[in-house]
């Protein structure tokens, strides 16, 4: 099951406008959290890890797509249509496959 908590406004206020690359740093130093803990909290939380610590936002926002179309189609047992639409590649940069 993943985990439905929304983002705490003193968490939203210690990132602050820095990129996922400092912000991460600063939460693992400030908590005392490991990195591979931190991971796995935020991959619970279906986001793409490697994308969000590479500052890569274009994949992070396709990749989380996807993933959470993935939980969508998991949960209703239905394909959801237009993954690969020209609008979605438009909007996206490439497909929304699997």
């Amino acid at each position: 099951m993943v985990n439905k908590a929304p983002l705490a406004a003193g968490t939203n206020r210690f990132i602050s406008g820095d990129a996922p690359s400092v912000y991460l740093g600063r939460i693992q130093n400030a908590k005392q959290v490991p990195p591979h803990s931190l991971d796995e909290f935020l991959a619970s939380h279906v986001i793409p890890v490697p994308a969000l610590r590479a500052d890569d936002f274009d994949a992070f926002i396709r990749l989380r797509a996807a993933a959470l179309l993935n939980l969508i189609e998991a949960a209703t047992g239905k394909t959801v249509s237009g993954r690969d639409s020209e609008d979605t590649v438009k909007a996206f940069g490439a497909a929304l496959t699997p």
